[in-house]
């Protein structure tokens, strides 16, 4: 499935209903031109891989309903911080 999944660079929008594993989510970088993803309800999801910082043209991210770590959670939940801090800030992980 994400062979494929891999392969639609155009893909934009994407809604990740299920728990999601980590190694899943990982997926998710290789797709260029996404700029909305919602992984919201994937209270398994503690962590977001570093590969995600790749994904430039991301400007929504939803993980409500996900048990992120600190400092993600505190990110995510802040008026403060945008989605490209997030990706900036696991952009600098990845590196």
């Amino acid at each position: 499935m994400f062979r494929k999944f891999g392969a639609q660079r155009k893909l934009k929008m994407l809604t990740a209903f299920c728990e999601m594993k980590y190694y899943y989510i990982n997926h998710f970088s290789q797709q260029s031109n996404l700029s909305v993803l919602n992984l919201s309800g994937n209270s398994r999801l503690t962590d977001l891989p570093p590969q995600m910082g790749l994904l430039q043209k991301l400007w929504n991210l939803n993980t409500r309903g996900c048990n992120l770590t600190e400092p993600l959670a505190t990110m995510m939940n802040s008026k403060i911080y945008k989605t490209s801090d997030v990706i900036g800030y696991l952009r600098l992980k990845l590196h």
